[in-house]
């Protein structure tokens, strides 16, 4: 067997090793890039439901506190002045914890969303990487050939 028949068959060898494993990695971290989105997503809606479910929570109880506070008073409520005021109060309070919910649920919502979307470019990424993966094989198998010449000659 010649020299340059085992430089060849190390080429190839290590190009075929190269591209199996740039392929692999590729497609693996398309795949976790995939799983990432689809958490991201769920995570998304849940974030949302959780802030609905908090502001009709916050509603309930602001319902309770003015029943609470119109049974105590035992004549027309609406006709007392510290009724009338504490239910002001209490109306303003509700309302801005719920614009406050509503915020928080929108803001952690559009960062999952934000997520997702890092996560798909990142997948896009690794695909790109997978169609790419024969280049640095291509590279060995020419440097390859070109030593295998040099031995023969």
């Amino acid at each position: 067997m010649s020299w340059e028949y085992v430089v060849m068959a190390s080429a190839v060898a290590s190009a075929a090793s190269s591209y199996a494993g740039a392929s692999i990695q590729a497609k693996a971290g398309a795949k976790a890039s995939r799983i990432k989105a689809e958490q991201s997503q769920t995570n998304k809606s849940m974030v949302e439901l959780q802030a609905m479910t908090q502001e009709s929570d916050r509603i309930k109880e602001y319902a309770r506190l003015v029943s609470s506070n119109t049974n105590s008073v035992s004549y027309d409520p609406y006709s007392s002045p510290s009724f009338l005021a504490i239910d002001k109060e209490s109306s303003k309070e509700v309302n801005k914890d719920i614009s406050q919910i509503r915020l928080m649920g929108k803001t952690k919502a559009e960062n999952y969303e934000k997520q997702a979307e890092i996560d798909v470019i990142e997948g896009d990424a690794f695909r790109s990487m997978g169609r790419t993966a024969w280049l640095q094989p291509a590279g060995t198998l020419l440097g390859g050939a070109y030593k295998a010449k040099r031995v023969k000659a």
